[in-house]
């Protein structure tokens, strides 16, 4: 891969994680005068395939990595010896190898993450091409829980948008609660939790809210930072480069389609509860929320709330299925998960950083959850997935 074009807008979720992934196997592979260069699809558009090729051929471009329709020409730069790869994961029959993505999948992570939860409810816009999947999936998976519930609302922003909130407050207000609200972008979600702010629903008591794309920028955007399911888009950065690396080697090979797996649920504030009417488990929940990733014990959450521990201990269990400690450790586990599977930051010091003097503890316990250690998962998956 030495020279290859992006066709994006620099607003577009994920590009930067993308260009991170082939940055890094670009460093890794000492892959010889590299080059990324970006263009703009308003661009693109105005000048046509034709004055894409002659482009790329002006600037030496190897590979293009762009999201293309059927309308689209693609042939032309096959024919110029121009590697390409669809972008646009709805369009799958360009004839180019594509990044693909099963969005049926964000229900089953919901369902399965957020197992405690008899509500369930997703929320987007008209614009968002995932939509049927996305609520497909939602079915799916709550077919297999007769007494949960799972309702929808899609925004229509080309209407008049008044009446759409006015349609959207009544819709919030009335959903079954507590309810775990999946958002269909961060952005969504943030906006979620401002709504629920105007109609005073308890973010994350009453409406736990759930983005997708884990975009670190947008999801600290407010005071209640925002939980959101992770893209791996790093990963399929790393993949695109890896193929259009072989084909550049083999001109004869014609590449394949990236299966991107949405990843693990990164829990935030918006999230940060148990389903439960039990204001003191609630309380307790949101405390080891704030506060896992110091030395905290279980006696200290005790203190957060306004009963004993012998009587917190069981209402806590009866609610969440675990005690307090195994809560508590729960969340160290997922944080340290997210680090090493997404950080280069030493293992040790991801221990420390969560409260535990001795990296052995999680290291073990990424053990048993995954098979291997910690540092044998990053060997391993530096390269496959």
């Amino acid at each position: 891969m030495a020279r290859l074009l992006i066709i994006t807008e620099y607003e577009e979720r994920h590009i930067y994680d993308v260009i991170s992934g082939i940055k890094d196997y670009v460093l890794e592979k000492n892959v010889p005068d590299p080059t990324i260069c970006t263009i703009s699809k308003e661009y693109v558009a105005s000048i046509g395939m034709k004055g894409l090729v002659e482009w790329c051929r002006e600037w030496k471009v190897d590979c293009v990595l762009g999201s293309f329709s059927r309308n689209d020409d693609t042939d032309l730069l096959a024919d110029s010896g121009i590697i390409a790869v669809n972008w646009n994961s709805m369009l799958m029959d360009t004839g180019l190898p594509s990044i693909r993505t099963d969005h049926t999948t964000y229900g089953r992570i919901c369902v399965k993450h957020f197992s405690s939860y008899r509500h369930f409810a997703f929320y987007s816009h008209t614009n968002d091409p995932r939509i049927h999947s996305i609520i497909q999936g939602f079915q799916k998976v709550l077919e297999g829980k007769p007494s949960a519930t799972f309702d929808h609302f899609i925004f229509d922003p080309e209407a008049d948008f008044r009446s759409e909130l006015m349609v959207l407050k009544a819709w919030l207000r009335n959903i079954p609660k507590p309810v775990l609200i999946l958002a269909g972008t961060d952005m969504f979600g943030n906006n979620l939790i401002e709504y629920c702010k105007v109609l005073n629903i308890d973010v994350p008591g009453k409406a736990a809210i759930l983005g997708i794309g884990n975009s670190r920028m947008i999801c600290d955007m407010k005071l209640t930072s925002l939980s959101s399911i992770d893209m791996n888009m790093y990963k399929v950065g790393w993949r695109i480069a890896e193929m259009m690396d072989i084909c550049l080697k083999n001109r004869n090979f014609k590449g394949y389609d990236i299966i991107n797996r949405p990843g693990r649920v990164i829990e935030r504030m918006s999230t940060a509860t148990i389903p439960s009417a039990n204001q003191d488990v609630v309380e307790a929940a949101r405390f080891i929320h704030l506060h896992f990733h110091q030395r905290i014990s279980v006696n200290d959450v005790v203190q957060a709330t306004s009963i004993s521990r012998r009587l917190l201990e069981k209402h806590f269990a009866a609610e969440c299925g675990m005690g307090i400690y195994q809560y508590i450790m729960k969340l160290r586990l997922d944080e340290f998960t997210e680090k090493v599977m997404h950080t280069k930051e030493p293992i040790k010091s991801i221990a420390i950083s969560l409260g535990d003097d001795d990296s052995k503890n999680l290291s073990r316990m990424f053990r048993e959850k995954y098979g291997c250690s910690p540092s044998s998962w990053r060997e391993a998956n530096t390269l496959d997935d």
